[in-house]
């Protein structure tokens, strides 16, 4: 493991406006405590040893430190420690590592990164170069700043996954004159401080260090009906910046589960879990998956798998619950159970019934049977009943997966044995907030005690108790989220008397959820610019609700416009009549069938670019002359251009021969008799542009 590792980089990916808001309103105890972080160095290091040299990444703490740095850059200096006679010996002071600050790449050199695979250097350099879109409704200096916090967040992120990333972000220095039994004492600094500012950070490296990244150890899974919960653990981890989730239904072929590392971003809720959560949908229950994990640490290496874990999906809802008991007492003094049971349809999910028995309704109840009654079971004999006290029962039935679902507790001291009427009316309503509204008509029996009201989430399911205690008023409010793919909700009322005889449902009542959960955020997938048009390719989004796309574009520096909508079904569109060498920014929003809009894709900045070749030179016949071959040309832009001759000699290959700068005539000299020679043509302009070869042409 890598010695003396301090700290871990954290990334600020959450908005800082609510904080700039409030700098006014900061406590005594607030203001202490900036001045003790002010005191803490705000540049944070951290080392590797790899292949004999020695590896440094660094990070500002803060936006300002950041922006300071991308502007004059970072200064290395080094001292040097000879531990090879058993105790150090310094040799020499502190020297600077580099001539020049250490800065990110100028603009024009991130282009090597543009047909690369690795997208991170791209959302690092807009990160450091991108314009700030201006929204003149907030205030300027809250914008400033949020937009500030998610710039130097993205950099920051874009450098810990790709080390390409944070060389050329001026966050990375590879020392290759380490010696071995040396100890150095490094320090990295601003090469312009910042007042009040401790911008020094220092660290100490032994040359012969090991660095071993170790796998994730992955803790005992979390199985729900619909998702698996993959944790892993998050101290013993910290040596990583992002992770890798694989799943397989084999243990040998693995599919990757996300294509950019997966960083457990912690909520206010979470913050203190010693563990990272990863969430997987499955559809079937009870199929076993297996999970394994990687980390990637801030220097873009990846470490080894975990050891893999199984987890699957299991059955979570509790069949029915066992209804309409009753009690007789027979000749001999013993008091026989009886129960109904009306999910018959899932009889093979039922694994038995357990019989409960106590003489207070809130106190402790005992199980009757010692072994679980058959599922076809719908009676038992209760042999010794309280004399003295009352006798309460209830029963609950178990499915096969362990899920209990109670009934209601019966008094057995029953005379009235006719149960209420359905309740009749029932009727339901639901706002924006979730709030569901449920009224019916009132029954009339004199002995009512109360209703209760069940829900599913189906129409023809199984039905929970919403209620739980009894209601005394034909009214019931309830609480939804509306962050959820099912539509509608479903209730229905029991009315019970006092002496607990439970009527028969009343008509389920459908209650319709509005529609509050944006459409799943379309993604763009490959774009190809010609002749002022773009063509761009994109994913539609994946929710079955969307009606349509629409697709903006804003040239830098305007507005935002729509320029189409795209109908279900297309997902390319060709963007025309663009300005040449004009830069366009594009974005793709998924609308549903109630008007909700996707989240913004991730921004497209394209150029669009005229045609690809210029005009070629006319190349007139090649003249022999005693000097050698003149040859002549006729171009446009002559003065303005360099132009290319290539030469043939023979029957031999066509090769780049001579350059002419701003002018239309050459002539070659190293020519021999009795060979033939053959040239062409091609021009170059100032701008980078290039025209296609004239034609070939043999010299008399």
């Amino acid at each position: 493991m890598m010695k003396n590792k301090t700290y871990v980089f954290t990334l600020l990916l959450t908005l800082m406006a609510f904080g700039s808001m409030a700098q006014d309103e900061r406590s005594e105890a607030d203001e202490q405590k900036t001045q003790i972080e002010e005191a803490i160095p705000q540049l944070r290091v951290l080392h590797k040893m790899k292949d004999g040299n020695l590896l440094l990444r660094w990070a500002p703490t803060d936006p300002l430190v950041w922006t300071y740095g991308n502007a004059y850059g970072y200064i290395i200096e080094r001292k040097a420690y000879d531990l090879s006679e058993g105790k150090p010996m310094v040799k020499g002071g502190f020297e600077k590592m580099t001539n020049t600050p250490i800065k990110p790449w100028p603009l024009d050199d991130w282009k090597v990164f543009a047909d690369k695979a690795d997208e991170y250097p791209l959302i690092a350099a807009q990160a450091i170069y991108g314009e700030e879109e201006v929204n003149p409704n907030v205030n300027s200096f809250v914008q400033a700043d949020i937009s500030l916090s998610n710039r130097f967040g993205y950099a920051l992120l874009a450098a810990d996954y790709s080390t390409e990333c944070a060389n050329a972000s001026g966050l990375f220095y590879k020392d290759e004159q380490v010696l071995s039994a040396h100890m150095y004492e490094y320090k990295i600094y601003l090469a312009e401080p910042i007042e009040g500012r401790v911008d020094t950070s220092y660290i100490t490296v032994f040359s012969d260090d090991s660095y071993e990244l170790t796998p994730p150890v992955l803790l005992p899974p979390g199985e729900f009906e619909d998702y698996v919960n993959i944790m892993w653990d998050d101290v013993t981890n910290k040596q990583y910046s992002g992770y890798y989730v694989e799943r397989s239904t084999d243990g040998s072929t693995f599919e990757a589960l996300h294509e950019v590392p997966y960083k457990d971003l912690k909520s206010e809720m979470n913050a203190e879990a010693p563990f990272v959560l990863f969430q997987d949908s499955l559809a079937t229950q009870y199929e076993t998956h297996i999970y394994r994990v990687r980390g990637i640490d801030p220097f873009g290496d990846l470490g080894p798998w975990s050891k893999p874990i199984n987890a699957m999906t299991r059955d979570l809802t509790a069949t029915d619950s066992p209804r309409n008991l009753t009690a007789s007492q027979n000749k001999k003094g013993e008091l026989e159970i009886s129960w109904t049971w009306l999910d018959e349809d899932k009889a093979n999910d039922l694994d038995g019934f357990d019989v409960y028995w106590g003489t207070d309704p809130t106190g402790y109840f005992e199980k009757l049977n010692e072994k679980r009654l058959p599922r076809k079971s719908r009676s038992y004999t209760h042999v010794n009943p309280s004399v003295d006290a009352d006798n309460y029962y209830y029963v609950s039935a178990i499915d096969t997966s362990g899920n209990v679902a109670k009934s209601i507790r019966l008094f057995t001291s029953l005379i009235d044995s006719i149960p209420p009427d359905p309740p009749a009316g029932l009727v339901g309503t639901i706002d924006s907030s979730g709030i569901v509204s449920l009224v019916w008509e009132n029954n009339q029996e004199a002995d009512l005690l109360g209703y209760q009201v069940y829900f599913s989430n189906k129409e023809n399911t199984v039905y929970t108790n919403r209620s739980k205690d009894y209601l005394y008023d034909a009214t019931f409010r309830d609480s939804l989220t509306l962050k959820t793919l099912t539509e509608d909700i479903y209730y229905y009322v029991v009315a019970l008397d006092r002496n607990f005889n439970e009527s028969s449902p009343s008509k389920i009542a459908r209650v319709q959820k509005p529609d509050t959960i944006a459409p799943a955020m379309p993604i763009f997938l490959d774009y190809e610019n010609w002749s002022n048009a773009i063509r761009l390719d994109f994913e539609a989004s994946k929710s079955d609700d969307v009606v349509r796309h629409e697709l903006w574009r804003n040239p830098d520096d305007g507005l935002w416009l729509m320029v189409d909508e795209i109908p279900l079904g297309q997902e390319s569109y060709t963007d025309v009549d663009l300005a040449s060498d004009q830069f366009y920014q594009y974005k793709i929003v998924a609308v549903d069938d109630v008007g909700n809009r996707s989240e913004t894709s991730k921004k497209l900045r394209l150029k669009a670019i005229g045609p690809y070749y210029i005009p070629s030179p006319v190349l007139d016949k090649p003249k022999r002359t005693k000097e050698g071959i003149a040859l002549n040309w006729e171009s446009e832009s002559i003065a303005d251009a360099s132009f290319m001759i290539y030469r043939k000699v023979g029957e031999g290959k066509l090769l780049s021969y001579e350059k002419v700068t701003g002018d239309s005539t050459f002539l070659d000299t190293d020519i021999k008799d009795k060979t033939t020679y053959s040239y062409a043509v091609k021009m170059i302009r100032k701008d980078g542009k290039e025209s296609k070869l004239s034609d070939v042409v043999k010299a008399n």
